[in-house]
């Protein structure tokens, strides 16, 4: 978390800081970057601390590397930072009962750190941060003002008409996507960071396959033990190798799916598995072994994997039909290359022949 901190910055005099918490004049702020289509799994956050009396500040930037990162948990990894610096000056400095203010721009975040929860259910989004800030604010000796602020307001508004913390804002903005910028530049050289990358002060985690669970525990045991009865099953009794189980892109699939009904996961799972209601499968499970598993359209044998492929006039132009309105949709408003847009419509006509 201060891993991006100048050394000049390190080596300063920071005597301010204290008389700003006697003064209360210092005001905390901290801001977020998460862009999902160039680094999905990277939260960036700047922080900065200024004196509104003399004008010094300090501040710095980092990135965590996580499944769960998104825009959310950037903005309460960002208070969450404020909360351990206004803690660790409490315990330096030893002033009591100081007044300051933490700045925000994430109205939710501004209003759930007000609530000064005692109690975090292990359900709720980002539960390893809240109950972090909780941790921090034990050793606390002053009990901030938090404030909202709107973001981004540099974009109508010039330099001189912005407020004090919209000022701040836009810092931590800037050293945000700096450490973003830091992540994917440090990513594309191959020094991909390692390590649990736990929180200051967080004695305990949970972490399965090497990866710290962030949420709820049900989901990432529930994906672990997937993969596990994944590969016995594709490697073991379908055939497949251990490079090619591995190719796949399991994670990104799994986050596709976590958002679509469990029905439609479930037909997924059927379709994939071969476990659909195919004439094959029917006959396996009503138990009559007299049982018709010809195509009701072609005649060849109806498995999973013939679905796609039967070559019954209709069933050919429906599948044409379907692949030309997915290659349309990806052709819409020009948000897809369109070598991709054409080529994946092919191969999907061409049915396992390319």
């Amino acid at each position: 978390m201060w891993e991006n901190i100048a050394q000049e910055a390190r080596d300063a005099d920071y005597s301010w800081l204290e008389r700003g918490m006697k003064n209360g004049t210092l005001v905390w702020c901290a801001d977020e970057s998460y862009n999902r289509k160039i680094a999905p799994d990277i939260s960036g956050v700047g922080w900065i601390v200024k004196c509104i009396a003399s004008g010094e500040n300090m501040e710095g930037s980092f990135y965590e590397i996580s499944d769960d990162a998104n825009a959310y948990r950037a903005e309460q990894l960002g208070m969450c930072t404020n909360h351990h610096l206004v803690s660790a000056l409490s315990r330096f400095d030893k002033v009591e009962k100081w007044s300051t203010k933490a700045v925000g721009d994430n109205e939710g975040t501004v209003k759930l750190t007000r609530r000064r929860l005692k109690r975090i259910r292990p359900g709720m989004k980002c539960a390893d941060i809240l109950r972090n800030v909780r941790t921090a604010r034990n050793d606390m000796t002053t009990n901030p003002n938090y404030f909202h602020v709107y973001g981004h307001m540099d974009d109508y508004l010039t330099e001189d008409k912005l407020s004090f913390e919209q000022k701040l804002n836009k810092r931590c903005d800037e050293l945000a996507k700096g450490a973003v910028e830091l992540a994917v530049g440090l990513t594309k050289e191959g020094q991909v960071r390692r390590g649990s990358q736990l929180l200051p002060k967080e004695k305990v985690a949970v972490m399965v396959s090497g990866v710290k669970i962030a949420g709820d525990l049900g989901d990432a045991v529930r994906y672990a033990k997937g993969m596990e009865e994944a590969r016995e099953f594709l490697v073991k009794e379908i055939g497949w190798s251990l490079e090619k189980f591995e190719s796949v892109d399991w994670r990104n699939l799994h986050l596709t799916l976590k958002s679509k009904p469990d029905g439609y996961k479930m037909w997924r799972s059927k379709q994939h598995s071969g476990f659909c209601g195919t004439r094959v499968m029917v006959k396996y499970y009503s138990g009559d072994k007299e049982a018709d598993v010809s195509c009701p359209n072609c005649g060849c044998i109806e498995k999973s994997s013939h679905l796609c492929v039967c070559m019954d006039e209709d069933r050919t132009r429906l599948l044409v039909e379907m692949s030309q309105s997915l290659e349309a949709w990806m052709h819409k408003d020009g948000k897809t290359d369109p070598e991709v847009a054409y080529w994946v419509s092919k191969y999907i006509e061409a049915r396992g022949s390319i």
